[in-house]
C-alpha cells in the first residue's frame, strides 16, 4: 500500500538531521486529544513508550535538565566449529529427539544487515531462509507495515532476487561492517555439505533489522568520535516492534539476539530499551538474548562507598591528549543525595552545587578549553535513584578529579560510568577502576537471557567480557558463551573468525532457539517463556571444578545445550 502524504511527511522528520529524537511514556487517549493540534511526528514503539520527532528550531538543544534523562536516546555500540561441539549443540543435534536443530523457530537480529545471497542462510534447494529484512537506510514506498521508514524486503522478494545474475539490482540491501552477517551465521547457519560449517540452530527461519546509523546532534551531544559506528536506542525500539509484529503475524516462536551496548543509563534494567525487551517476555514463546559487553577490563566503571566520618572522596580519571569531550554518569542508591565538585588538572575547579532536582550549570574555565556541564536529578523514573550528568567538552589532557560529597551521611555507595570503550578516546579510564557491574546495557534488562563470553578452546574467561551483577544486585548473566577466535561467515561468501560478546550471544540466541524447538515439539515446556528458558540453560550449564558459581563473570556456569537433557535423564 502506497504511503499518504501525511506519513511520507513524518517519514522526512524521522530522517531529517533537522529534527529531534526523544522517547516519552504514550498515553494513547492523551494522544488522541492532541492529534488535530500536533505539528510533530510520533512512532509508537508498545503499550508504554512511543517516540517524538519535533523540530530543533522549536526546543533548545539536548540537555538532562530540558528533557529528563530518560528522554535522550541513548546510542549503541557493536559488541563483537570447535565453539559448536564444546558448547554441546553438536551433540544435541546429533542425538534422536526431533526439532533441536531450530526448525519452525524464529530468530530475530537487530544489527548491521545480513548478506542474503551468503550460502550460509539458504537451503538445500537455494532458497531463502530469511522471512524478511527491514532496511532502515535505504528510503522506498514500502516501509514495514506500521511503520515509516526503511524498506522491508520479504523471503518471496529475497527468493526472486536469488534466481538472478545480480540479486543486488532487485534486493540492495547490504551488510557493508560484517557483524550482522557473522552473528547471524553463528545463531543459524545452515549446515555446509563438506562439513566445514554449521550454526547453532541451522534449520530456523531469520529476520534481520539492519539499523541506520545516529544522528549528528546525537553524536554531538554525546562527543562521540567522528568514527564511532553507533546506533540510536530509538531505532532499536522500532526494530523490536518490527520482529514483534512479524513473529505475530507468521505465528512462529521468536528469540531475539542483540549484541548492542551502551554503558548510559543506570544499569538497573529501567533504560528504556530494556523496558521494551523485558515487556516483550510477557508474550510466551518470546525470548530476548542479549550480550554483556566487551568493557571488562576497560577501567570505565568506578565503585565507591563514603563512610560517614568522611567529608568527601576523590575520584581519579585520566584524559588523554586529543579528546574532544565525552559524557559520564555518577549514580547514587535510593534516598541517598550526593554533590560533586570537578578539579582539572591545571587546578581550576567547579565547586560542588547543592543537589537540588533539574539543576544544571556550565562552567567555562578561564586557563584551559574545557567545559563542564553539570545535571542533577534527584530521583529518574522507576529506580528512584539520583543522578548526576558531566559533560566534559575539550578536556585538559591529564588527572581529573571528582570530588564526592555525600550530603546525606546515609549508607554512601556509589557508581560511576565512562562511556563505553567504542564510545570515547583510548585511555579515557579511571584510575582506580572496579571490574565489577561492567555490563554493558541492555545486559541489566530483567527479561533478558545474558550471556557473558569466554575461550572454548580452554575453558577461560574472556578477559574483556562485562561482568555482573546489576547495580541492583541481580545476579547477570546467566552463563557464558564461546566468543574468542570463532570462526564464522562473512559478506561476500567468505568465513573469517572474530572474537566479542556479541559472538556469545548468537551463540546462545541459537541454542535458545533449539531449545523452544524441543518444548514445543515434545510439548514439555508449551508455551515457554524467557524465564522457564533460562532456568532449563541454568541447569544444563557446564561447571567447573574450583569455581564457585554463580560468580559475576560466568554466572551459573559455560552454555551446554546437550547438558540440559541429560539433566532431565537423570531427574
Amino acid at each position: 500500500m502506497a504511503m499518504s502524504e501525511d506519513e511520507k511527511a513524518c517519514r522526512e522528520k524521522i530522517l531529517s538531521e533537522d529534527y529531534l529524537d526523544l522517547i516519552f511514556e504514550y498515553r494513547a487517549q492523551e494522544e488522541e486529544n492532541r492529534e488535530g493540534e500536533r505539528n510533530y511526528c510520533i512512532e509508537i514503539v508498545d503499550d508504554l513508550y512511543a517516540i517524538a520527532h519535533i523540530s530543533a528550531e522549536e526546543l533548545p538543544p539536548y540537555s538532562v535538565s530540558a528533557y529528563g534523562f530518560r528522554t535522550i536516546p541513548s546510542l549503541f555500540s557493536l559488541q563483537d566449529t570447535g565453539s559448536m561441539a564444546v558448547s554441546g549443540l553438536l551433540r544435541a543435534q546429533n542425538q534422536p529427539l526431533p526439532d533441536l536443530r531450530g526448525r519452525g523457530i524464529l530468530i530475530g537480529f537487530i544489527d548491521t544487515g545480513i548478506d542474503y545471497t551468503h550460502q550460509i542462510f539458504r537451503n538445500p534447494d537455494g532458497s531463502t531462509r530469511i522471512l524478511s529484512i527491514w532496511d532502515q537506510t535505504i528510503q522506498s514506498e514500502n516501509p514495514p507495515e506500521g511503520l515509516l521508514y526503511g524498506t522491508e524486503y520479504t523471503g518471496e522478494q529475497i527468493n526472486e532476487a536469488l534466481r538472478t545474475a545480480d540479486p543486488f539490482a532487485l534486493v540492495p540491501t547490504r551488510d557493508e561492517d560484517g557483524h550482522g552477517t557473522f552473528t547471524a551465521g553463528i545463531a543459524a547457519g545452515s549446515e555446509m555439505a563438506d562439513g566445514s560449517f554449521i550454526g547453532a540452530a541451522p534449520e530456523a527461519y531469520l529476520a534481520v533489522v539492519k539499523l541506520k546509523t545516529a544522528k549528528q546532534r546525537l553524536r554531538d551531544y554525546y562527543f562521540l568520535p567522528e568514527d564511532a559506528a553507533v546506533y540510536q536506542e530509538t531505532d532499536i525500539m522500532m526494530g523490536v516492534r518490527f520482529l514483534l509484529n512479524l513473529q505475530r503475524k507468521r505465528r512462529l516462536p521468536m528469540v531475539l539476539c542483540l549484541g548492542l551496548g551502551t554503558n548510559t543509563g543506570g544499569h538497573d534494567g529501567y533504560a528504556p530499551l530494556e523496558e521494551v525487551l523485558t515487556r516483550m517476555t510477557s508474550f510466551r514463546n518470546s525470548v530476548p538474548v542479549v550480550a554483556t559487553g566487551n568493557d571488562g577490563n576497560e577501567a570505565h566503571h568506578y565503585h565507591g562507598r563514603i563512610g560517614a566520618e568522611e567529608e568527601y572522596q576523590d575520584v581519579e580519571i585520566r584524559v588523554p591528549d586529543g579528546s574532544a569531550g565525552f559524557r559520564m554518569e555518577f549514580w547514587g542508591q535510593m534516598l541517598e543525595t550526593y554533590s560533586i565538585a570537578v578539579i582539572s588538572p591545571g587546578g581550576e575547579s567547579v565547586p560542588p552545587l547543592p543537589p537540588r532536582n533539574g539543576r544544571s550549570e556550565v562552567f567555562r574555565f578561564v586557563l584551559e578549553p574545557t567545559v563542564v556541564t553539570v545535571d542533577y536529578s534527584l530521583a529518574i523514573t522507576r529506580s528512584g535513584s539520583q543522578l548526576i550528568s558531566l559533560g566534559f567538552e575539550k578536556p585538559t589532557a591529564g588527572i581529573w578529579r571528582l570530588r564526592v560529597f555525600n550530603t546525606a551521611r546515609t549508607r554512601g555507595e556509589y557508581h560511576m560510568w565512562l562511556p563505553i570503550a567504542a564510545q570515547v578516546e583510548d585511555g579515557t579510564e579511571f584510575l582506580r577502576p572496579d571490574p565489577e557491574v561492567t555490563l554493558a546495557i541492555p545486559a541489566t534488562s530483567a527479561g533478558a537471557i545474558t550471556t557473558g563470553g569466554y575461550n572454548h578452546r580452554n575453558d577461560s574467561f574472556y578477559i574483556a567480557s562485562g561482568r555482573g551483577y546489576t547495580r541492583t544486585g541481580v545476579i547477570k548473566p546467566a552463563l557464558a558463551s564461546p566468543c574468542v577466535d570463532v570462526y564464522g561467515p562473512l559478506p561476500g561468501g567468505r568465513y573469517g573468525k572474530r572474537t566479542g560478546t556479541s559472538v556469545a550471544a548468537a551463540h546462545l540466541a541459537g541454542a535458545v532457539a533449539d531449545l523452544l524447538g524441543w518444548g514445543l515439539a515434545q510439548d514439555n515446556a508449551r508455551g515457554m517463556d524467557s524465564n522457564v528458558a533460562r532456568a532449563y540453560l541454568i541447569r544444563g550449564a557446564r561447571r567447573l571444578d574450583g569455581v564457585f558459581y554463580p560468580n559475576p563473570e560466568t554466572g551459573y556456569g559455560l552454555l551446554d545445550l546437550y547438558g540440559i537433557f541429560q539433566k532431565l535423564i537423570s531427574y
